[in-house]
């Protein structure tokens, strides 16, 4: 049997309900796929415009896997233009592999909407003809200058050749205004920018999960790419992760996103968000967040906290906590009732918010660290005297819910007399706080958190045995946001991730006068002492 012979008899099929239609649409799209330019001119536009009729009735994850199964082939310019007119995760996997004739490409352009048009723009392939085409549309479509100081209609030139105004003198002056532009623009027009490879780009996206606003990064590719569908093996868009976070109004931590074209933007990122609500009506708006490439660190040494300035992130991190205080000296009042008694239930809830307050100043706290210590600003004492095993009780009991509440088990072996760590209490205090928070949180119900604290030839080591979700991540690799063990799970005891908090820790202890090492096996934290003890016998301490 012929193409044009099933096309026909797709196109004489009785579709009376939606399923049926979106599988006619889909049969039609795959015979014109199959046919190449073999079937008739007219059958193929009688196929398409039954198509046009019928695509309200596809999803757009129908239409997204049809148009990544046929991205490469030598499609009827039909089709091509259907599919590329379609939603920009639709089109984009079309644009980006489809090879066409120069001639080809400059007859789509006009037709194309300005999204396509745009990742069309991030090819490095094409002819000069189509990227001298494409350049006549500007970075969407550019205003001609006026010839009487008034601004002139946005106008795009390809279209404007292709249904001119009416009229020889409008025509004419056209062409000169045109001619004018692009000979003196050349003067004028600066040098074109040397291409560079991005480290990460701040994102925002709709209620439905669109990306509406960019910053750090070509617009072009970004804009309209959903949150709300999973990208398909091949395909463009974000992992499963990030879709059923967007479904549940989740925190985005660390999924994937792949994005098409070879501008600078295109690639793999990982990506992290918050959601954001209105403030009326307490309605899902969107989310807020930063994309970064996969396994890279920000190039500037001055980048790399939420890809931000230190200055900026510290401007940030008080415009956070400033609010934030007064939540929580609020229900402090409500909590001890200062200002009166009231009902239980608002009493618990009062104790709920300030227990959470804590815990997010704790984060800010850690994230304006972070900021001075990339700044240069750490203000972190270089010497102390400080008792490891009572900072390590202290910091024991205040974590001691979260031990509770996941049943961990901790068991301490330690010299019976160990030595004072030469290292600020205060500083000291953080890192040991921190150390097993991290382990703690990536911990599994029930696992038992092993803490080790001896005397070593070079002072003072605090160790703690790496948990069985990290132990197949050597080095540098826990440092790395993309293999965040915590990835997967729906965790808030690190909300920044244990990479960025390991990368702290390690900054901080070297700033102090120590080092903390990440091997196969343990997280290791040594230290100056204030006597090298020799002989000293161990005790294994439970609690």
């Amino acid at each position: 049997m012929r193409f044009d012979d099933r096309i026909l008899t797709m196109l004489d099929y009785p579709a009376t309900d939606a399923g049926s239609k979106a599988a006619v649409w889909v049969q039609l799209a795959d015979l014109l796929a199959q046919s190449g330019n073999e079937a008739d001119e007219d059958v193929k536009m009688m196929a398409i415009g039954r198509m046009a009729e019928l695509r309200s009735f596809v999803s757009e994850r129908r239409r997204l896997a049809l148009s990544v199964s046929v991205a490469g082939r030598d499609l009827p310019e039909a089709l091509t233009l259907a599919l590329a007119s379609d939603a920009p995760a639709i089109a984009a996997p079309i644009l980006t592999r489809a090879q066409l004739e120069p001639e080809t490409w400059i007859r789509l352009l006009p037709q194309l909407p300005t999204p396509s048009r745009s990742l069309i723009r991030q090819r490095r392939d094409l002819d000069p003809k189509v990227e001298k085409a494409l350049a006549a549309y500007g970075a969407s479509d550019f205003a001609l200058p006026a010839s009487d100081g008034v601004a002139e209609d946005i106008l795009d030139l390809t279209q404007a050749e292709v249904a001119p105004p009416h009229g020889a003198t409008a025509i004419g002056d056209l062409v000169k205004r045109i001619e004018a532009y692009r000979t003196q623009g050349e003067a004028t027009r600066p040098a074109a920018k040397v291409a560079h490879r991005l480290h990460s780009f701040a994102f925002e996206t709709d209620a439905a999960g669109l990306i509406q606003w960019v910053e750090g990064a070509p617009r072009g590719p970004l804009i309209g790419m959903s949150f709300a569908e999973m990208a398909l093996p091949g395909g463009f868009g974000v992992d499963g992760q990030a879709c059923g976070a967007f479904r549940k109004r989740a925190v985005i931590r660390d999924a994937r996103l792949m994005v098409a074209g070879h501008s600078d933007a295109g690639g793999e990122w990982v990506i992290s968000a918050q959601p954001f609500f209105d403030h009326g009506s307490g309605r899902f708006s969107g989310y807020r967040g930063i994309a970064r490439r996969k396994g890279g660190m920000a190039k500037s040494p001055d980048e790399g906290l939420l890809g931000l300035q230190p200055d900026s992130a510290r401007q940030l991190v008080h415009e956070l906590r400033t609010p934030l205080n007064a939540i929580r000296g609020f229900a402090e009042m409500m909590e001890g009732e200062f200002l009166g008694p009231i009902e239980p239930s608002y009493r618990d809830r009062a104790f709920a918010i300030v227990s959470d307050s804590n815990r997010l100043l704790r984060l800010f706290e850690d994230l304006d660290l972070s900021a001075r210590m990339q700044g240069g600003q750490d203000e972190i004492p270089a010497s102390g005297h400080a008792d490891v095993k009572a900072l390590l009780k202290d910091v024991l009991r205040h974590h001691e819910p979260l031990i509770n509440e996941r049943q961990l088990r901790v068991q301490v072996i330690a010299s019976e007399e160990l030595p004072h760590a030469m290292m600020d209490r205060a500083t000291l205090a953080r890192l040991l706080d921190r150390i097993v928070l991290c382990a703690l949180g990536l911990s599994d119900a029930g696992e038992t958190v092993r803490i080790e604290m001896e005397a070593a030839p070079s002072g003072l080591s605090f160790a703690i045995v790496k948990p069985r979700s990290t132990r197949a991540l050597a080095g540098d690799r826990m440092l790395d946001a993309s293999s965040d063990p915590l990835t997967s799970r729906d965790d808030d005891v690190l909300p920044l991730g244990a990479p960025f908090l390991l990368r702290m820790i390690r900054q901080m202890a070297k700033r102090a006068g120590g080092r903390f090492e990440i091997n196969d096996k343990r997280f290791s934290l040594n230290m100056p002492a204030e006597t090298d003890s020799a002989d000293i016998s161990k005790e294994s301490v439970q609690d």
